[in-house]
């Protein structure tokens, strides 16, 4: 029973007192009879005694000589216990309703491993150590685990959720983004803004005669009114341009 710790353990029928610890009064774990009284102590209460001053705190007899009792064991281990888990902090619901003996309660909680009878012991996500109660471990491994394999749904880039989402999509060659000018071409592949920028009419663009002098900037559908219309202008600064 040395598992049980960390748990409660509640008993369907409270046992005798004759399953109680001399020490520390509460039912024992991993029972000790002493060879001078015949007293039951826990196997830690035990240890203590020897640690402290090696006495018996039922008949103070020095040194404290005891044995694990076997038959009290056994004894122990046929009790009725409900799941230490079956009231759950912060889940909506009873918990786990299994009752059994309290030799097969270790069994069936399974602690620190992924698979075990009982599904409301907390175990951690093999992906990213998360802990979850074991009966939302799949769940959480398919729907909201950062580190779960996905793939990019524009390109089919393989890899965790986390790198998806948050590094890859803003590289993503077939990611669809609205031009930055928002003109009418909508949805454009990623790696084709580029090439839209090149020919979008609403992109600003500078004069065809800025090395000459023109320093008008203008949208791209403009370009070609705007030289219409200066031609005499851009002459005169082609004509400076070649006599500086």
């Amino acid at each position: 029973m040395a598992g049980l710790e960390r748990f409660t353990v509640t008993f369907v029928i409270p046992p005798s007192k004759d399953f109680e610890c001399s020490i520390c009064l509460s039912v024992l774990r991993e029972p000790y009879l002493t060879t001078c009284c015949g007293s039951h102590f826990c196997q830690l209460c035990v240890d203590n005694v020897k640690k402290k001053n090696n006495e018996c705190p039922v008949c103070r007899e020095k040194p404290v000589n005891a044995v694990i009792d076997k038959y009290f064991r056994r004894q122990l281990n046929q009790l009725q216990v409900y799941c230490p888990r079956r009231s759950v902090k912060g889940f909506q619901g009873t918990g786990c309703d299994w009752v059994g003996e309290l030799g097969s309660v270790e069994e069936h909680l399974a602690v620190d491993q992924l698979k075990g009878e009982c599904q409301y012991v907390e175990v951690e996500c093999r992906l990213c150590g998360q802990p979850n109660l074991r009966r939302m471990l799949s769940k959480h491994i398919n729907k909201s685990c950062p580190n779960r394999s996905i793939s990019c749904q524009y390109c089919g880039f393989q890899s965790t959720h986390e790198n998806i989402t948050k590094q890859h999509i803003d590289v993503c060659p077939n990611f669809p983004l609205v031009c930055t000018n928002f003109c009418s071409s909508t949805m454009l592949k990623g790696h084709e803004l580029p090439s839209h920028l090149s020919t979008c009419l609403e992109q600003e663009v500078a004069c065809s005669f800025g090395e000459m002098g023109c320093k008008e900037k203008m949208q791209r559908k403009f370009l070609q009114q705007h030289l219409e219309s200066n031609v005499m202008q851009h002459q005169m600064l082609t004509c400076q341009a070649f006599h500086v």
